[in-house]
């Protein structure tokens, strides 16, 4: 896990601001004896850091250290030696070409319902690689009965569900230089609006991006259930299509093959894996001869179809996760021309109160009145900025080591909006306090004049943005025929719906209802051939 957010982090500092290389004499003398060492305690290392990870936030120790850091001042100096980290990790990926990936290390996401059976499906793989048998059963993940007995794998124990994204290495025991690793990850609910489903879903999609590639996602479900749930649907909109089109296989827990099949977009195969041992008390069957019979049969029929599904996965090209990385790049920029849009009322709002102001003061009057407006100043960084608030909650973001967000949290720690509310552009609000004279008509004429102009202005900036949305979502379309962003942008569409009630020009308002409706029927559009890709 924390090797994946390292990963993460290295992605998106490769994409915005590291370049890293280094020349021959340090790649002969330091680089590579590191990486090679890096390699070769590779299992101990990931072992050590998940322990690490488990203990520090169950102790609350993570929050002591930052606030440690925070107070002795050492939290720049701890960030600079995480950027020369990546630095390095960066210089060592790049170093290898991306298209071409290990072909004896096969890399598969599990995903899933919560319930569905996939800590059911570690098991029952831990045990076929490491020739478990009724009499001496390897346990990965603690079950109702049974507890750990592998203890070179994640902490994944104490919790009934995968609260985290944990990868479990395995060796194929035919052949010593074939390798799998199995990325378990958090249960998908059932519910459309749950948040933790929206956090669970940012952890699957962030443990992929870390993988660089990936030889098969397989679906774990519940083969009781006859239909495609809402967990797996939100899934499946949120997956690249080459991943979905080629990669994609289907293991079905507590059944045989049925009709669930083909409600999952036409994967590769179905496979039926229902090792029942790891549901039962060995209490209870140990000394049943019939019972221990028919457990049996379970156990090889499990192990039988686990050799199927290694087989396929290993004739399966793998497949590059940018895609992953691409689609979350294009809904902020989405995101970002929609808050564009909504920020044009500034100018729009601040005319119409000014014509009210005006029917209201008497011409007469000579008092000055003091108008605070907000505007928009670009800069060289990217801010964090929450939409419902209206507001930067953090200025100049690094991504790295910040307060703003947390990797545990779905909300921002500043004003505690969700993830949703908030995309970072490259530039801040800020309100000016104006002074404007009462009795200088002619002053208010000729400015009333000038914010008109600027109000048609803002209309063709509008309409840029407009047809900028619709090239980004062709382009999400491209990679994800299924995908539905329309969650995550539905509170920057609910406030963009209320712009016209700043535009006091009937002109203005005309135009500017039109390209909102067109940009509405754009992302209504998208959303409607989604759902028919069910």
């Amino acid at each position: 896990m924390v090797l994946s957010i390292v990963l993460d982090i290295l992605l998106y500092a490769y994409k915005k601001t590291i370049t890293f290389t280094y020349n021959s004499l340090l790649d002969a003398i330091f680089f590579k004896p590191f990486f090679l060492i890096m390699n070769f305690f590779k299992p101990t290392v990931i072992w050590l850091a998940n322990r690490l990870q488990w203990i520090l936030i169950v102790t609350g120790l993570a929050e002591l250290i930052k606030l440690f850091l925070t107070v002795t001042g050492l939290d720049n100096l701890f960030q600079w030696f995480l950027i020369v980290l990546i630095q390095l990790l960066q210089g060592f990926l790049t170093s290898n070409n991306s298209k071409h990936y290990p072909q004896n290390h096969f890399k598969i996401l599990l995903v899933g319902k919560t319930g569905a059976g996939k800590s059911t499906i570690i098991n029952a793989i831990t045990n076929y690689f490491r020739n478990g048998s009724l009499d001496n059963i390897k346990v990965a993940i603690q079950t109702n009965w049974l507890k750990v007995t592998e203890e070179d794998f994640p902490v994944n124990s104490e919790a009934s569900q995968t609260p985290f994204c944990f990868n479990y290495d395995f060796t194929d025991p035919d052949n010593s230089e074939n390798q799998y690793t199995f990325i378990d990850t958090p249960g998908l609910s059932d519910t459309l609006s749950d948040e933790q489903d929206d956090l669970n879903m940012q952890k699957i999609i962030q443990s992929a991006i870390s993988q660089q590639h990936l030889s098969a996602i397989v679906f774990v479900a519940d083969g009781t259930e006859a239909r495609l749930n809402n967990a797996f649907k939100r899934l499946l909109s949120s997956l690249p299509d080459n991943l979905v089109n080629e990669n994609l296989l289907l293991v079905l827990t507590k059944t045989t093959k049925s009709k669930f099949q083909n409600e999952v977009a036409e994967p590769k195969q179905i496979f039926c894996i229902d090792n029942r041992v790891f549901c039962s008390n060995p209490s209870v069957w140990h000394d049943d001869k019939k019972e221990r019979r028919y457990l049996e049969i379970s156990w090889i029929d499990s192990n039988e179809e686990i050799k199927q599904l290694l087989g396929v996965i290993s004739k399966l090209k793998p497949v590059s996760t940018r895609d992953f990385y691409k689609m979350r790049i294009i809904i902020e920029e989405i995101k970002m021309n929609l808050q564009k849009i909504y920020l044009a009322r500034e100018k729009f709002f601040s005319t119409k109160e000014r014509n009210k102001m005006d029917e209201l003061q008497p011409t007469f009057k000579t008092t000055d009145k003091e108008n605070t407006v907000k505007s928009k100043i670009n800069t060289d960084y990217r801010n964090i900025f929450c939409i419902t608030c209206d507001k930067v909650c953090h200025e100049n973001c690094k991504g790295l080591i910040c307060d703003c967000f947390s990797f545990w949290s779905s909300t921002c720690n500043i004003c505690r909006c969700d993830l949703s509310s908030h995309c970072k552009p490259k530039y801040k609000i800020v309100e000016q306090t104006k002074k404007i004279s009462q009795s200088d008509r002619d002053l208010e004429a000729e400015e009333f004049l000038h914010n008109e102009k600027a109000s048609f202005d803002e209309l063709d900036v509008l309409k840029a943005h407009r047809r900028n949305i619709m090239n980004l979502c062709n382009q999400m379309k491209s990679i994800c025929s299924r995908c539905d962003f329309t969650k995550e942008l539905s509170k920057t569409v609910d406030q963009l719906k209320e712009l016209p009630n700043h535009i006091e020009n009937f002109v203005v308002k005309e135009e500017v209802n039109k390209e909102i409706e067109f940009v509405l029927n754009i992302l209504k559009t998208f959303e409607s051939k989604s759902i028919q890709n069910f």
